[in-house]
């Protein structure tokens, strides 16, 4: 049986885009984004869309961001995580954020790279964000509940083979 979390808010202490935009003097615009999707005002994909345009991260960025992700674990993350692995559950995580961002929580918790469902960012040959893979579930409206319906099916989504590397 594998338990899945969300990243944001849940495993770490911060919406992570948010904190990205505000070190880079976006937050106001950003935060605004999340609220009117998280309210229903917006659709998801449409503020999701809006925010990346707004940000164009870096790869360097995304590193950055999973460091600060790594120094953000909620109060027993690991513990957690430890004891379900224990009891013989796989541990996954499912979030709407960057592979890129997330792979380094995922291998300081120990969940493995094939249970890190993630967004796919796109980066020309310099590091700098191009788009990201609009045909990735978590692209869209529902895109949680399509992962979870693909492990209920046995089609699973990942993204660990194509995702770019990071140190």
């Amino acid at each position: 049986m594998i338990v899945l979390f969300d990243l944001d808010s849940t495993l770490v202490s911060l919406e992570g885009l948010d904190w990205l935009a505000d070190q880079k003097g976006l937050g106001e615009q950003v935060q605004e984004l999340t609220k009117k999707s998280m309210d229903g005002d917006v659709p998801f994909i449409e503020a999701f869309s809006k925010k990346m345009k707004i940000l164009a991260p870096s790869m360097h960025d995304m590193q950055v961001l999973g460091e600060k992700y790594c120094r953000s674990l909620v109060s027993g993350a690991q513990e957690t995580v430890k004891k379900l692995k224990s009891k013989g559950y796989d541990i996954g995580i499912v979030t709407s954020n960057f592979g890129v961002a997330v792979y380094p929580v995922a291998e300081l918790l120990g969940i493995s790279k094939k249970l890190v469902f993630a967004n796919e960012m796109l980066f020309d040959q310099n590091g700098c964000y191009s788009g990201l893979n609009a045909d990735n579930p978590l692209a869209s409206n529902g895109g949680k509940a399509a992962v979870v319906k693909s492990l209920k099916e046995g089609t699973v989504f990942s993204l660990a083979t194509r995702l770019p590397t990071w140190k």
